[in-house]
């Protein structure tokens, strides 16, 4: 009955009891990974790969309870491997890569701070160690590069309920292009000697 002219009080038993309100967030995360090492002679192999799913829903409409306001799915995927090995008695090397995959994704919500993307990462590196008598030196080099890309959003009424939401192209009449597609890549190195 909460039509914002109109607003209904709260009852005594609803501010003094311990019931949850009905403008709650629901978040569920989940996470599987695996994470081997293997040896062959004195060479190490380190392999990783982890995926984690989150699911954020925020319902914020009063009037509405088991409308979701909100409501985002985070996929990631992580990964790396790294190899160790020795050079000689006194100096030893490690070369390994890592990096993430990400998609975001809106499901059947009424706001959208943010448009839906991927985002790919990924990075190489090399690092080596020397020891002689009382030196001891390490140095490395690191290459990243990231990618970020997303489509055309489209929001509009849902006519059904009165509130926004997400249209999918080529449907997209009668909505507005809330973000446009961008795509962006970045690149950086890094070094580092002591």
């Amino acid at each position: 009955l909460d039509d914002v002219k109109n607003r209904p009080l709260v009852s005594e038993n609803e501010l003094n009891g311990y019931a949850l309100s009905g403008l709650v967030q629901s978040i569920k995360h989940y996470r599987v990974y695996s994470k081997h090492q293997y040896q062959f002679g004195k060479i190490d192999l380190d392999a990783l790969v982890g995926f984690q799913q989150n699911n954020r829903k925020e319902y914020t409409h009063p009037a509405w309870p088991d409308q979701a306001g909100l409501s985002l799915q985070l996929n990631t995927l992580n990964y790396g491997i790294n190899l160790n090995m020795p050079i000689s008695a006194i100096a030893e090397m490690s070369i390994g890569a890592n990096g993430m995959y990400q998609q975001n994704k809106h499901l059947n919500a009424t706001d959208f701070p943010i448009p839906n993307f991927q985002l790919w990462d990924i990075g190489a590196y090399i690092h080596g160690k020397w020891n002689w008598q009382n030196w001891h030196v390490a140095g490395g080099l690191r290459w990243d590069q990231r990618q970020l890309t997303s489509a055309d959003f489209y929001t509009g009424p849902n006519l059904q309920n009165g509130f926004e939401q997400q249209y999918h192209f080529p449907d997209t009449a009668g909505s507005v292009l809330q973000f446009p597609a961008f795509e962006k890549r970045f690149n950086g190195y890094s070094f580092a000697l002591g």
